[in-house]
């Protein structure tokens, strides 16, 4: 809250004084099937939010700060059938259908769990790069 402040901004939504309005509209994406999220593509997600607003397609679009795409599960989560995987945030539905489709596909779900990537993939330095096993 402080760097906020420090910065300019109006540091009362980070001490939840105030909260941040919410889009008019909301679609939950499903999932199709039980089991584990394997992967997800990340850009159809960021392509998604730009079709709802989220950001800019073009340069000269106007972002809708109450437009953006909630996540409900990620890697390696089980999910079953019919369980939300993410919720859709938009004022305007010009592109949600593509939008929905997009978030929809981006997960991908199989029957095996797998191992959770480390956080810090590889380590730089001066000298060389190590990567973590």
């Amino acid at each position: 809250a402080r760097m906020v402040a420090a910065q300019g901004g109006d540091a009362s939504y980070i001490n939840g004084d105030k909260t941040l309005a919410r889009a008019a509209n909301k679609q939950t994406i499903y999932a199709p099937q039980s089991g584990y999220i394997h992967a997800i593509a990340t850009a159809d997600l960021g392509r998604a939010a730009g079709l709802l607003g989220a950001g800019r397609i073009r340069k000269e679009d106007i972002i809708d700060p109450q437009a953006g795409i909630i996540l409900h599960k990620t890697l390696p989560d089980r999910v079953s059938e019919g369980e939300p995987l993410a919720t859709l945030y938009y004022n305007q539905s010009d592109s949600l259908s593509e939008a929905s489709e997009l978030t929809a596909d981006a997960f991908v779900i199989e029957d095996e769990t797998t191992e959770p990537r480390s956080l810090v993939l590889a380590r730089v330095t001066a000298q060389d790069v190590t990567m973590n096993s």
